[in-house]
Formats: structure tokens, C-alpha cells, sequence
């Protein structure tokens, strides 16, 4: 309500009581006044209690969805966890039974070697016997040879 000041000439008539009057008309408006802001700061009062719950309300609804979020994240990383875990486990069982068979085939090929090696020393050694042999006929030959051309 917007109030106007109207200029007002005081008449020379006017007595204390019309004074006390027109201040207590006066005192009645600001008094009305006072009630009507004390209306909008009750009414304003109550808006912002009713907001006040409806963000709690909503923060506590917004905290457990959060709370879900996070928990079922938490779920997500532990069964990821679990899979890199087995696909980790798996490679690494592969690669020990790939260092296994290599090692198998290792000990396969030095076992042939081997063999293959004793053969190569027999074949040798019979060479060098039979070298040998030859050398102790041609020496037996010579020293027959020699004998002979000396008994004759």
C-alpha cells in the first residue's frame, strides 16, 4: 500500500485531541503495516521451511542413488577385477605349458642328439680301429716282406 503525503495546513482550531488523534491514526497505519510484513515474512518463513524440506528430502534421495551408483560401480570393478584375474591366470597357465613343452622338446632333441652322438663315436671309433688295422696289415706285410727277402 503506498501512502501520499499530502500536504495538510494545520487550522488554528486544532486541539491536543485532534492531534493525539491524527497521531494515533498514524500510529494505527504503521501498526497495520507492521502486521501485513510480519504476514509476508510468517508466509515467506513457511515457503522457505517447505523448500528447506524438499532439498533435504531431495539431497537424502540424491545421497542413496549415489550410494547405489557407487556400490554397484564397486561391483562392476570387483567382477572385472575377478575376470582379469582368470584371463590373467589362463595366459600364464598357457605360457607355463608352452616353457614346459619347449622344455620337453629340448630334453627330446638332446636325448636324439645324444643318440645321434654315440653313433657318431662308434662310427669313429670303428673307423679309427679299421685305420688302424690297415696300418698293422701293411706293417705286418712290410715286416713279412722284410723277413722274407732277408730268409731268402
Amino acid at each position: 500500500m503506498v501512502l501520499k503525503n499530502k500536504k495538510r495546513k494545520i487550522v488554528k482550531e486544532t486541539t491536543i485531541d485532534d492531534l493525539a488523534i491524527m497521531i494515533g491514526k498514524g500510529f494505527a497505519h504503521v501498526d497495520k503495516r507492521f502486521e501485513e510484513t510480519n504476514k509476508r515474512i510468517d508466509i515467506l518463513t513457511k515457503d522457505n521451511a517447505r523448500e528447506h524440506k524438499e532439498m533435504i528430502k531431495n539431497n537424502a534421495r540424491e545421497h542413496k542413488e549415489m550410494k547405489v551408483s557407487i556400490e554397484r560401480l564397486r561391483a562392476d570393478n570387483a567382477r572385472e577385477h575377478k575376470e582379469m584375474m582368470k584371463k590373467n591366470n589362463l595366459e600364464h597357465k598357457k605360457i607355463i605349458e608352452m616353457i614346459k613343452n619347449d622344455r620337453r622338446e629340448y630334453n627330446e632333441a638332446r636325448a636324439n642328439n645324444t643318440l645321434e652322438h654315440k653313433e657318431i663315436r662308434l662310427k669313429l671309433s670303428e673307423a679309427v680301429y679299421r685305420f688302424e688295422l690297415n696300418e698293422l696289415q701293411k706293417r705286418v706285410e712290410i715286416l713279412e716282406r722284410t723277413a722274407s727277402s732277408k730268409i731268402s
